[in-house]
């Protein structure tokens, strides 16, 4: 979907949407966006439902391709919350 957010499919005949978070600075490595997978399971982890997970992880995507490389981006939890 791009800019417009993913879907996901939790169970058989449902769907959720999310919304593409717009990234706290430019963009300089889009190929860092992997960590949202990362931040879905947290939030699953943290017993979060699947839309705010997939809400923790896009806005760790977002706070990740700010920077170079995967890691140089991430923030701690309370930070990735605002």
């Amino acid at each position: 979907m791009g800019s417009a957010g993913i879907m996901l499919r939790p169970v058989q005949g449902e769907w959720v949407q999310v919304s593409c978070i717009r990234e706290p600075r430019p963009v300089i490595d889009a190929t860092c966006a992997g960590p949202w997978l990362a931040g879905l399971l947290a939030g699953i982890l943290c017993r979060q439902n699947v839309y705010q997970s997939a809400l923790l992880g896009t806005a760790i995507a977002a706070c990740c391709v700010t920077r170079l490389g995967v890691t140089d981006g991430l923030r701690d939890f309370d930070q990735i919350k605002k």
